[in-house]
C-alpha cells in the first residue's frame, strides 16, 4: 500500500475533473468533497493528517466517482448522499431537488429573526410548507421552532419518502408530511400562521438552458412552472387568502406570514400580484449575490 500526500491526491482529482468544470476553485471543492465523503473525515482532519494510504480500493472508488461526474454529469450531492443545510445534514436522492445555498440563506435568516423574538418558546404556531421536496425547509424551521406544528406538502410521493427519512434521521417530530397538490389534501378547517414555499418558478426555456447536471438528474417538475414560471407562485398567493390566519402571530411581531422563493427577475411581478390580492408590507429579499430571492408579506 502506498501513502500519498493529501494535497497531491486533491490536485490529481481536480485535474481529472477539468472536463466537467472550467473553474479551478470548483474542481478543488469537488475534490475535497470526494475525499471527505470516501475517507469519512473532515477537510481539517485530512489537512492535519497530511497524507492518506492510497489503497487499490480507494483508487477504484475515486475513479468511479470521477467517471460518474465527468461522463454522466451526476451531481456530487447524489454521490455523497447528503448536503448541509444550516445545522442539519439533509439526505438527498435522485431525482429529488438538491437544496440550494440560496434557499438555505433565507431560511436561516428567517429562523434567526424568529429566535431573536423568542418565537421558539411559543406554542400553537401552525406552519404550512408547500412543495417540501427533501424536507429541508420544514425540518430546519421545525428544528428551531420545536413547539410549532408544521405541515409540509408535496405532490411527489418519492420526495415525501426522502423527507420522512430525513425527519426520522434528525429526530424531528413536529413536522408532518402530506401528499397533496398544493393544500388540497390538508383539512380545510386548518388555518396557518405562516406559509413557506420554494416552488417551481422557472420557465421551460430557462430549464433547457441549465447545466446538464440539473436537466438530466433533477426533477423537472420541482423546477419548472407554466405561465413563464409564475403559475405556482400565483396559486400559492391565492391559496394564502384562505389559509392564513387573520392577525397571525408572525404579523403581530413584524414578521411576514408568507415567504415565497422566486427567480431573480420575478420580484416586481410577484410583488404586484400580492399587492393586488390585498397583502401588506410586501418586501423583496435579496441573497448574498444581491439577487432578488424572496418575496414576503402578510395579510
Amino acid at each position: 500500500m502506498q501513502a500519498i500526500q493529501i494535497t497531491e491526491l486533491t490536485f490529481r482529482i481536480a485535474e481529472a475533473l477539468k472536463i466537467a468544470f472550467k473553474e479551478e476553485s470548483i474542481r478543488l471543492q469537488h475534490a475535497w468533497w470526494i475525499l471527505e465523503a470516501l475517507l469519512k473525515k473532515t477537510k481539517s482532519e485530512l489537512i492535519t493528517e497530511n497524507q492518506v494510504v492510497y489503497t487499490a480500493e480507494l483508487k477504484t472508488q475515486i475513479n468511479s466517482w470521477i467517471g460518474r461526474i465527468v461522463e454522466h454529469n451526476e451531481p456530487i450531492q447524489y454521490l455523497i448522499g447528503h448536503v448541509p443545510f444550516g445545522p442539519l445534514s439533509i439526505k438527498v436522492e435522485h431525482p429529488i431537488l438538491i437544496p440550494r445555498p440560496e434557499t438555505e440563506e433565507w431560511v436561516l435568516h428567517f429562523v434567526k429573526q424568529c429566535m431573536d423574538l423568542h418565537l421558539h418558546k411559543k406554542e400553537k404556531i401552525k406552519i404550512l410548507e408547500v412543495g417540501t421536496g427533501s424536507g429541508c425547509i420544514a425540518l430546519t424551521v421545525g428544528h428551531f421552532l420545536p413547539n410549532a406544528t408544521i405541515i409540509a406538502v408535496d405532490i411527489n410521493p418519492l420526495a415525501l419518502k426522502v423527507a420522512q427519512k430525513n425527519a426520522e434521521k434528525l429526530k424531528i417530530k413536529n413536522v408532518f408530511f402530506v401528499e397533496s397538490d398544493l393544500d388540497a389534501s390538508v383539512p380545510h378547517d386548518i388555518s396557518f400562521d405562516l406559509i413557506l414555499s420554494n416552488p417551481p418558478y422557472i420557465s421551460i426555456e430557462e430549464f433547457l438552458e441549465l447545466d446538464c447536471s440539473v436537466t438530466a438528474w433533477e426533477d423537472c417538475n420541482a423546477l419548472v412552472a407554466e405561465e413563464d414560471g409564475y403559475q405556482m407562485l400565483n396559486k400559492i398567493a391565492h391559496m394564502g387568502l384562505n389559509r392564513l390566519s387573520k392577525g397571525s402571530l408572525f404579523s403581530a411581531v413584524g414578521l411576514p406570514s408568507i415567504i415565497l422563493e422566486i427567480g431573480h427577475t420575478q420580484g416586481k411581478l410577484v410583488q404586484e400580484k400580492l399587492d393586488s390580492l390585498g397583502y401588506q408590507s410586501i418586501k423583496i429579499g435579496q441573497d448574498l449575490q444581491k439577487k432578488d430571492r424572496t418575496v414576503s408579506a402578510h395579510l
